[in-house]
């Protein structure tokens, strides 16, 4: 589908009036007929589950004062942000969601342990909540939008609305740390999928540039850049490049657009097959490395003399 572009989304960004907001604009701004907006997993202190797993895993009394007080942050958020006609059906899932997670939470305290497919559980549910209240938002805006979960996602259910919002366990590049979920790689997994016509990571750190502004405050934003390129930035420690998130688009040629949520306004940076051809011998980027010292050791009895690499950097072993 070329006229669907995907979106990376973190979910904390859209937990308030303002986020649901500043999303909804962005999703106007773009050209694609259809988009679907992946979320990852919620982080949020004072939204987030996992924190009851462990308290009730340590049998710490504080617990159900923890879960009450869980309960009454997801109903603010709900009510800060939709209308008293819409809030009523996502306050009842939060609700019904909620009660699951007290027989779970009983069952932890029981046993002393947290399964894997417990933790699982406690992510979908709360990362369907922020997609419910994303979704009702749109509907409210009068956006053709609807929730589905990763794994239960059709081409048909794309092409059938205008918006999706998709949460659940997403699948993860091989070298990313479980602790650090993230909606990248699911993203770019679905564009290739779905042949869509781009997809959009959004951070919530920076704009790419052409150095780190704390070292180099006239750094510029990199525009335009090829697969290979970024790759070679991501290496030499670009924060805001996830080279395996990019291997399913690299692989079905897909452009990939960089964006901070920060700036709306800036279209951040794209990363395509070519990059920009006419550019292709400019430097993009570059790093800083301090403490590091250039030792350079000549000399015409050196040259084919065996073990002088050997008592080099024993020395500088020693040293």
């Amino acid at each position: 589908m070329k006229a669907l572009r995907i979106h990376a989304l973190e979910s904390a960004n859209v937990v308030s009036k303002a986020g649901c907001e500043q999303l909804v604009r962005l999703l106007r701004s773009y050209d694609e007929t259809h988009q679907v907006v992946v979320l990852s997993p919620l982080k949020e202190e004072k939204l987030e589950l996992a924190s009851l797993l462990t308290l009730a895993k340590e049998r710490d009394e504080r617990l159900w004062s923890v879960q009450e007080q869980r309960f009454k942050a997801w109903n603010g958020v709900i009510e800060s942000v939709l209308p008293i006609t819409l809030s009523s059906e996502v306050i009842a899932r939060i609700k019904s969601g909620f009660s699951d997670i007290e027989d779970l939470l009983r069952s932890v305290w029981l046993v002393e342990e947290i399964s894997e497919p417990v933790v699982r559980h406690t992510e979908r549910l709360v990362s369907g909540w922020v997609a419910d209240l994303v979704c009702h938002w749109a509907l409210f805006q009068e956006i053709d939008a609807r929730i589905a979960q990763y794994d239960q996602l059709t081409e048909a259910l794309v092409a059938n609305h205008s918006l999706l919002i998709v949460y659940g366990t997403l699948p993860q590049g091989e070298a990313t740390n479980p602790t650090e979920e993230r909606s990248e790689y699911a993203a770019s997994h679905l564009a290739g999928r779905f042949s869509a016509s781009g997809v959009t990571f959004w951070n919530n750190t920076a704009l790419l540039k052409s150095a780190d502004e704390r070292e180099v405050p006239s750094a510029q934003v990199i525009r335009t850049l090829s697969y290979s390129e970024a790759s070679e930035l991501s290496f030499f420690g670009s924060p805001i490049i996830d080279p395996q998130a990019l291997l399913p688009a690299i692989r079905r040629e897909i452009d990939v657009q960089l964006r901070f949520w920060g700036d709306e306004e800036d279209p951040g940076s794209i990363v395509s097959k070519e990059g920009n051809g006419a550019e292709r011998d400019r430097v993009k980027g570059f790093s800083i490395i301090r403490q590091v010292a250039l030792i350079n050791v000549e000399g015409s009895g050196m040259s084919g003399v065996v073990g002088t690499a050997s008592r080099l950097f024993s020395a500088m072993r020693r040293a």
